[in-house]
């Protein structure tokens, strides 16, 4: 029995360190507005062919391209303090279709002086960065 509780337990760990090197692979080095799905940019601003805004009353992030080919919106339950983690709504597109997730538990994992958010949900493998334009 012992042993089957050390394997679990190592298969636990294995787990949690593989989705916190997906973390600080895919989400860390990104300095761009974007969702990111199991190491894989989703949607990603830019400047060129992209409007993105903010809505500071209802903890509101958006992006969509100028056609609205591409889009996401991310609703936070709350203010987005670095270190802890919040609750949000999460509605973007892919190549192919619409993804929709409700409550998902975002760890911030920092909040820059430029206003660039970065969370991350290791459950799914989400990274999401969103930019808090009143500090423009």
């Amino acid at each position: 029995m012992k042993k089957y509780i050390f394997i679990f337990i190592a298969a636990v760990l294995a787990v949690s360190c593989v989705q916190d090197n997906l973390m600080e692979e895919t989400l860390m080095p990104q300095n761009d507005v974007c969702v990111i799905r199991k190491g894989v940019t989703e949607c990603s601003y830019d400047e060129n062919s992209w409007q993105m805004g903010y809505n500071a009353s209802e903890n509101k992030f958006w992006a969509c391209r100028d056609d609205m080919g591409e889009y996401f919106i991310l609703t936070l339950k709350g203010s987005p303090v670095a270190g802890q983690s919040v609750k949000g709504d999460l509605t973007f597109t892919t190549s192919t279709t619409l993804v929709r997730q409700f409550g998902v538990k975002f760890e911030v994992a920092s909040v820059e002086e430029s206003g660039l958010i970065k969370l991350w949900n290791s459950n799914s493998s989400l990274g999401v960065v969103v930019m808090k334009l009143d500090n423009l």
